[in-house]
């Protein structure tokens, strides 16, 4: 995938937020991406080839003069087969030559002992008489280059949602190594231990990599563990991520593994910068980068496209909603205003029953946990009503015993004769929206780098579970224990959620550990994530705590249905979504187990 940088400086808003988006994407998906306009000069570029052309060309008792393994910094020469990064390697077939930045004085002075033999000390250069012009050639092109780096850091800390200057404070010192490295042709089988450069990702925060036009070299290994061809693009460079940002993202940007193999039967030059943040900065692992002050509003029109470009747009906005927050609204979400109608006018009716009526239907005398919950029987929970998929057969069949008291057996309603049509109405909408859940997960797969089909063999039976909540009028201050629904996660893989129009209650908690308001908006649902999305994807998808406040002096209606995974498919992680950078952090579980562990606890059940 290519990003056009020539909006990297600009100020209009919308340009650099498209750029933003795009940068992501490529972060959060592959981990490699190429730039074009990106402002290196092409004269300057062809300078510094020119020059490494030159030394590589020289004596190897010349170069082996400045060999890097006499110096305290790593710095200068590295002969063929000196370098190693694939353990299962014999050594990288390639040649070259390392430097940094000339501050001697500041990069002495600003890193504690430890980093010295890292970074400290002068560059080596070959002489002016063996390679005339080589040290200003190389130079330039760094300072060009570095110069891009520092470019491409603020848009780094935007795709993290932070301000562009977020990085600023550990990148105060360069933390940039440049190499001039030589590929002699090489042939023979792929699986030859000698290869260009072995197997490995890169240790920085991001790589600036530019390839010798026509010759390819670059392979990326994929989430399937298949090598990609990444050849050279003419006016491009590449970028990938490395180690230290898969550390300050806790994983969120892929330090993706690739490879060099030049079969090409010529012999061929490439130019990587590796930044890094500076060596004194703390890799504090974990960090969150997502304080979001809003939730994004996501038309759903394209979500049946057969228009590739508009279904790859929608599901870009749907896996940065996802990262980000968690949370997003939908438009033209296909549930007509009629279902949603009929089903809040049944709601009314049923809640405004006698309660002794509806305790004859309550869900605590019920083995699956199905009908009526009274207010507070669940929590701090509102008045409830909640119900799932009528074949009964099929989920008896289907499940194992451990988890039948989760979802077997039937529904019960309130009779025809007490609230006419209550259970048509229920379950008209209930269809409508597990028809949405399906195409949702779809979006989903795919988000995740999955087929759009993923998630299909785990969805055979209806793991949707709906209710229909009512909120009585609360005033006092947010302080008191007692609210709509206290803070939590929703436990299935996502939720579907109509909010009764007009009434502010739901609220999301930000990393900065701020309520943000999610009001209702007319024409569309909420969308958000629970905890089997969580398991499944390792925390890529997080859950957002949220909670709801009905402190506008009115009633108050609204609609989930939780769906999730069938409860005999495993909560294991995704393929794609685990790594030595990124063990699995939880147990292997089915669906069934997790859900009723959670009704259980929730409804104090022995």
């Amino acid at each position: 995938m290519s990003r056009d940088l020539s909006n990297v400086y600009t100020d209009d808003l919308a340009l650099r937020k498209e750029l933003v988006a795009r940068v992501r994407d490529a972060c959060i998906r592959v981990g490699f991406f190429y730039v074009s306009n990106h402002g290196i000069p092409e004269n300057t570029i062809a300078n510094s080839l020119d020059a490494a052309k030159r030394f590589f060309a020289l004596p190897l008792d010349t170069k082996m003069e400045i060999e890097n393994k006499k110096q305290p910094n790593f710095k200068g020469y590295s002969p063929l087969l000196s370098g190693n990064n694939d353990p299962y390697g014999k050594g990288d077939l390639q040649e070259g030559f390392e430097f940094g930045w000339e501050d001697l004085d500041s990069s002495a002075k600003s890193h504690d002992e430890s980093a010295q033999g890292v970074m400290a000390g002068a560059n080596v250069w070959p002489s002016e008489d063996s390679v005339s012009g080589f040290r200003d050639a190389a130079l330039s092109y760094y300072h060009a280059a570095t110069k891009l780096g520092k470019a491409l850091f603020p848009l780094f800390a935007e795709a993290l949602d932070q301000p562009p200057n977020f990085f600023q404070d550990k990148t105060l010192h360069s933390a940039a190594l440049m190499k001039l490295l030589y590929y002699p042709p090489q042939t023979g089988p792929v699986d030859d231990r000698v290869i260009g450069i072995g197997a490995h990702t890169d240790w920085e925060c991001f790589t600036i990599l530019w390839q010798q036009p026509g010759i390819q070299a670059l392979q990326v290994l994929n989430s399937e563990k298949q090598w990609i061809n990444a050849p050279p693009i003419e006016g491009t460079l590449v970028i990938n991520l490395g180690d230290e940002f898969a550390r300050l993202t806790n994983g969120i940007f892929k330090s993706t593994v690739h490879r060099a193999i030049n079969r090409n039967g010529v012999e061929r030059y490439s130019i990587p910068l590796f930044f890094g943040i500076d060596y004194n900065a703390k890799l504090e692992v974990g960090q969150t980068f997502d304080p979001f002050t809003n939730v994004p509003v996501i038309d759903l029109s394209n979500v049946y496209t057969d228009n590739p470009a508009l279904r790859k747009e929608l599901v870009t906005r749907v896996r940065d909603a996802c990262i980000r927050v968690g949370f997003f609204y939908v438009s033209n979400h296909g549930i007509p205003e009629g279902t949603i109608s009929n089903a809040m006018d049944a709601a009314k009716r049923f809640f405004a029953l006698p309660f002794d009526t509806k305790m004859e239907i309550e869900s605590k005398k019920q083995p699956n946990f199905k009908g009526y919950s009274p207010l507070l029987g669940g929590n701090n929970d509102p008045e409830g009503f909640e119900f799932g998929w009528e074949d009964l057969q099929t989920s008896i069949e289907s499940h194992d015993e451990s988890t039948q008291g989760v979802m077997a057996g039937a529904n019960v309603w309130p009779s025809e004769d007490l609230v006419s049509g209550f259970r048509n109405a229920a379950l008209s909408y209930y269809h409508a929206a597990t028809k949405l859940g399906k195409a949702l997960f779809s979006l989903f797969a795919e988000a995740l780098d999955q087929p759009s089909n993923f998630f299909q063999d785990k969805t055979l039976d209806s793991a949707a579970l709906m209710k229909l909540l009512y909120y009585r009028p609360q005033t006092g201050p947010v302080g008191e224990r007692v609210v709509g629904i206290g803070a939590h996660t929703d436990w299935e893989c996502f939720t579907i959620l109509w909010q009764q129009p007009g009434i502010q209650a739901l609220q999301l908690l930000n990393s900065e550990k701020r309520w943000i308001d999610a009001p209702p908006i007319e024409g569309t649902l909420v969308i958000n994530l629970g905890d089997e999305f969580a398991r499944l994807t390792n925390d890529i998808f997080k859950p957002t705590i949220h909670r709801v406040f009905n402190k506008n002096g009115v009633e108050r209606y609204s609609i989930p249905l939780f769906f999730g995974i069938d409860y005999n498919a495993k909560l294991e992680p995704m393929p794609n979504c685990v790594s030595p950078e990124r063990p699995f952090a939880y147990e292997v579980i089915t669906a069934g187990e997790y859900i009723k562990s959670r009704f259980t606890a929730m409804y104090n059940h022995k």
